[in-house]
C-alpha cells in the first residue's frame, strides 16, 4: 500500500515530467533508469529512490543546478508532505550556488596574454573549445603564481557560471585519495549535505549526473603529478574545469596548457613594488631592477623581498641587495614569514627522493650534479656527459625533470634551471665534489672530440688529456649541425673554462686543454675579455698547483689576447709574467716549447707596439729554439716573420721566410700558400698571386674549414679584381659573406679587406 509522503512525492516527478512534455518511457530512455522504476517512483511505491537514479532523472528533465539539488533533497532528504501536486517550478525550494573562489589578490601583475587565453577558452570562445566541457591547465614550477592565475581568472569569468564555482585545493588531501575526497567537497558544494557515497565510482556517478546540464567552473588546485583527475571532469557542455600542476598533465588532454614562466622584467619590478608597499618609495630604478634580477623575476621570491622591505625593522634595499648577491645565501633570505621559497622550490627534488623508481633515482643524481656544476645551459649530451651516462639514459633523465618542473626549455634542444632553483637544489642534495669535477673533465673531452672532427683542433702539446666518451659524444650528420651544437654550447664552454670547478691537477690539464678551442671561439665571436680572464683564472691555479709550464702558456695566451683589444702594456706585463714561468719548466721538451711560444707572442705585441726589430729578434729566436721540429708554432713564427719582413720593405727576405713557412707543417699549409699569394700581390704580380691564392684554396677545400675557406675567398677577390676580371672577384665576394653569414664568424669580408695585410 501507497502511503501519503510516497505519493505526495510520485506526484512531484509526474509533475515535473508532465510540464517537461516527457512521457515514462521517454524519460526511462534519455536516463538509463528503467521505465517499471519511474512508474513505481511516481506510484509512490518506491520512497527513497538511489541518488544516482534521481540525478540521472534530473538530467533528463533538463532541470538546472538548483532545481536538481531540491528534486533529490524531496526524494532522500525528506520533502513535502502535502498530496497538492506542486508547480515543477515553485516546487524547487531556492539553493545557493557555491561561490567559493579565494579572494582574488589585489595586486596582481603582469600575465596579461595568459590571462586572455585562459578567459576566452573556459567562455568556449574559440571552436578549439569544442562540445564538451572545458579543460584548462596551468602548469610550471613552484612559487611562479599558477594558483594566483587560476584564481584571478576564474573571478573575471565567475558571471558566465551561474551555477557556481568550485574551489577545491588537493593538497589539503595529501594524505588521502585525493580524487575521491575532490568528489566528496564538490558533491557538498552542490549541496548534496546527504547521502554522498562512500565509494568512489559512485560519487564519479554522481557528479556527472549533477552537472549533466550545469553551467559551472571547478578549480583544482595544486594536483600532483601522479593524481588522475579525469573523474573530476564535469559531465555537461556548459561546465569547465580549471587545473594548476607542477606537471602538464599531458593525460588528461586539456583544451589548453598554459605552462607558466618567469616574468618579464617591467613586470618583476612592478610586482616588487607593489608588495613592497610605502618602502617602495625609497627604491631607486636601479634597485628595483636589479632586486628583481637576482629574484630571477620569480614572483614569490620578489613577495618576499616586498615584505622584507615593508616590515617595520626591515632592512634597507642596499643592504638586501648585497645580502641576494652572496649566493651562499640567497635562498636563506627568501624564506621569510609564511613564504616559504626554499620548500617551494624543491617540491620535485622531494617528489623524486620519496619515489623507489630506478629512474627517478637517476634524475635525482643528475639534477644534484647539474645543479653543482659551474654549467648554467644544458643540452642531452651535456647532460650525458656531466653524469658520464650513455646519451640514451641522458634523454631519459631530462624528460623526467621536465616532468617535475625541474628544468625547462630555454629553445630548441636547450634546458635551463632556474637560478633559484639551481641553489636551493645545491643546499638539498648536494653533489660530491670529486663526481662534479669528473664529470666536468667529460664534459671538456666530449668538447675536444667534437673539435676535432671538424678539424678545427690540431693539439701538439705533450699535456693531452682525454677521457672515455662512451656514448655521450653527439654525432651529427652534418659538419654545420655539429658547428651549431658548438656555437650552442659555448656558455658551458665559458663556465668550463674558468676552472671554477678544478680541484686536481688532472682536472687543470683537460681546463687547460679546453682552453684552446674555447680561446679561438671567444675571440671569433667578439668576447676577447672572456678570453683573457680565463686563460688568467687558470694561470693563477696552474701557480697553485706549481705547473710552470701550463701557467707559462695560459700567461701567454692572456697577453696575446690583451694586446690583439690594444691594451699593450698590459699584455707585456703578462708576456714577462710567462716567460719567467717558461724558465722555471725542466723537461727539455717542454722547455723549447714553452718558451718558444712565449718569444714568439712577445714578439707579435712588440710588432703591434711598432718596435720591429724586436719583433724580428724574438720570432729568429723562436724558429732556432724549434729547429728540426715540424711544429705548428714554428711555421706561425715563419709566417709572421715574413710578415715584419714585409712591413720594412725586405720583399726578398718576406718570400724566403713564407716558401720556408709553405714547406714547414702540412696542417698550415693553406696558410702558408695565402701568405705567398698576398706577398705576390704586394709585389704586383696578380697572375701568380691567383696561382698561389688557389692553391691555398683547394688545400683548405675541406667542409669544416669555412673560416679558412672565407678568407681565401677573400684574397682571391682582391686578386681578381687587381686583374680587371670584376665580375669573377664580385662572385668570390659573395661566396666570402655566405660562408661568414652562416657560420658565425662576422663579416669576414668587411672584416678583412680594411686590414692592411691578412696575416699580420
Amino acid at each position: 500500500m501507497v502511503g501519503r509522503q510516497g505519493a505526495a512525492r510520485g506526484s512531484l516527478l509526474r509533475a515535473l515530467r508532465a510540464s517537461k512534455g516527457f512521457t515514462q518511457q521517454e524519460i526511462a530512455e534519455r536516463s538509463q533508469v528503467t521505465e517499471r522504476s519511474i512508474r513505481e517512483i511516481e506510484r509512490g511505491a518506491v520512497t527513497r529512490p538511489r541518488t544516482d537514479s534521481l540525478l540521472r532523472i534530473a538530467a533528463a528533465l533538463d532541470l538546472g543546478a538548483t532545481e536538481t539539488t531540491a528534486f533529490v533533497r524531496a526524494y532522500r532528504g525528506g520533502g513535502r508532505t502535502d498530496t497538492t501536486p506542486p508547480n515543477p517550478i515553485a516546487a524547487t525550494p531556492p539553493a545557493i550556488s557555491p561561490a567559493e573562489l579565494p579572494r582574488d589578490l589585489p595586486d596582481f601583475v603582469g600575465r596579461i596574454d595568459e590571462i586572455e587565453q585562459i578567459s576566452a577558452m573556459l567562455r568556449g570562445i574559440p571552436a578549439s573549445a569544442g562540445p564538451a566541457s572545458v579543460t584548462v591547465v596551468i602548469s610550471g614550477a613552484g612559487g611562479l603564481g599558477k594558483s594566483s592565475l587560476a584564481i584571478h581568472a576564474a573571478h573575471r569569468v565567475a558571471d558566465d557560471f551561474p551555477d557556481g564555482q568550485v574551489f577545491v585545493d588537493l593538497s589539503a588531501n595529501a594524505d588521502a585519495d585525493e580524487v575521491h575526497e575532490a568528489l566528496g567537497d564538490i558533491l557538498w558544494s552542490f549541496g548534496m549535505r546527504e547521502d554522498i557515497p562512500m565509494q568512489r565510482g559512485s560519487r564519479v556517478r554522481m557528479m556527472r549526473s549533477l552537472t549533466a546540464r550545469t553551467r559551472a567552473l571547478l578549480v583544482i588546485d595544486n594536483v600532483p603529478e601522479d593524481v588522475d583527475v579525469a573523474d573530476l571532469l564535469p559531465s555537461g557542455a556548459g561546465n569547465a574545469l580549471l587545473v594548476t600542476s607542477r606537471s602538464r598533465l599531458s593525460g588528461l588532454h586539456a583544451n589548453l596548457t598554459v605552462e607558466l614562466r618567469p616574468l618579464t622584467a617591467e613586470q618583476g619590478a612592478s610586482l616588487l613594488m607593489s608588495a613592497a608597499g610605502d618602502a617602495s618609495a625609497e627604491l631607486t630604478g636601479e634597485q628595483r631592477a636589479r632586486i628583481a634580477e637576482l629574484c630571477g623575476m620569480h614572483p614569490l621570491a620578489l613577495r618576499v623581498c616586498g615584505a622584507r622591505l615593508s616590515a617595520r625593522s626591515g632592512p634597507s634595499a642596499a643592504d638586501l641587495i648585497a645580502r641576494l648577491e652572496t649566493e651562499e645565501s640567497r635562498i636563506e633570505q627568501l624564506d621569510y614569514g609564511s613564504f616559504g621559497v626554499r620548500s617551494t622550490l624543491v617540491a620535485g627534488v622531494r617528489t623524486l627522493a620519496r619515489s623507489t623508481s630506478p629512474a627517478d633515482a637517476a634524475a635525482l643524481d643528475a639534477l644534484s650534479l647539474m645543479s653543482s656544476s659551474p654549467l648554467r645551459d644544458f643540452s642531452v649530451d651535456s647532460v650525458a656527459a656531466l653524469t658520464r651516462t650513455g646519451r640514451a639514459a641522458a634523454v631519459d633523465v631530462v624528460e623526467r625533470l621536465g616532468e617535475v618542473q625541474m628544468v625547462s626549455s630555454r629553445r630548441p634542444g636547450r634546458l635551463g634551471m632556474h637560478d633559484l632553483s639551481r641553489l636551493a637544489v645545491a643546499s638539498e642534495v648536494p653533489a660530491d665534489p670529486e663526481r662534479v669535477a669528473a664529470g666536468m673533465r667529460c664534459f671538456a673531452a666530449m668538447w675536444l672530440e667534437h673539435w676535432r672532427r671538424l678539424g678545427e683542433l690540431f693539439l701538439d702539446d705533450p699535456h693531452c688529456v682525454y677521457e672515455q666518451l662512451h656514448d655521450i659524444s653527439p654525432d651529427y650528420e652534418s659538419d654545420i649541425d655539429s658547428r651549431r651544437w658548438l656555437e650552442a654550447e659555448y656558455p658551458n664552454m665559458r663556465a668550463a673554462a674558468s676552472g671554477e670547478w678544478v680541484r686536481s691537477p688532472l682536472d687543470l690539464l683537460s681546463c687547460y686543454q679546453l682552453s684552446y678551442p674555447f680561446h679561438g671561439l671567444a675571440i671569433q665571436r667578439g668576447d676577447s675579455t672572456s678570453a683573457a680572464d680565463a686563460s688568467e683564472s687558470l694561470a693563477v691555479r696552474a701557480e697553485e698547483f706549481d705547473m710552470p709550464y701550463v701557467a707559462a702558456q695560459l700567461y701567454r695566451s692572456a697577453a696575446e689576447t690583451m694586446s690583439s683589444d690594444g691594451d699593450q702594456q698590459t699584455a707585456r706585463v703578462l708576456s714577462s709574467v710567462a716567460t719567467r714561468h717558461a724558465a722555471r719548466v725542466r723537461d727539455p721538451l717542454l722547455s723549447q716549447v714553452a718558451r718558444s711560444h712565449v718569444l714568439s707572442g712577445r714578439a707579435l705585441i712588440e710588432g703591434r707596439l711598432g718596435n720591429l726589430a724586436e719583433a724580428e729578434s724574438g720570432l729568429r729566436d723562436a724558429i732556432r729554439i724549434l729547429r728540426g721540429r715540424n711544429h705548428w708554432r714554428r711555421q706561425v713564427c715563419l709566417h709572421n716573420l715574413a710578415y715584419a719582413c714585409r712591413l720594412q720593405g725586405r720583399q726578398v727576405e718576406a718570400a724566403h721566410y713564407t716558401l720556408r713557412a709553405v714547406s714547414a707543417y702540412s696542417r698550415s699549409y693553406g696558410l702558408a700558400l695565402k701568405g705567398m699569394a698576398e706577398l705576390l700581390l704586394e709585389l704586383g704580380n696578380a697572375e701568380a698571386a691567383l696561382t698561389y691564392v688557389e692553391r691555398a684554396a683547394a688545400a683548405d677545400a675541406k667542409p669544416h674549414t669555412y673560416r679558412r675557406r672565407a678568407d681565401h675567398a677573400v684574397l682571391r677577390s682582391k686578386v681578381l679584381r687587381a686583374l680587371g676580371r670584376s665580375s669573377e672577384a664580385d662572385q668570390a665576394e659573395r661566396t666570402a659573406t655566405a660562408l661568414a653569414d652562416n657560420f658565425g664568424f662576422g663579416e669576414v669580408y668587411e672584416r678583412l679587406a680594411d686590414k692592411e695585410g691578412a696575416s699580420g
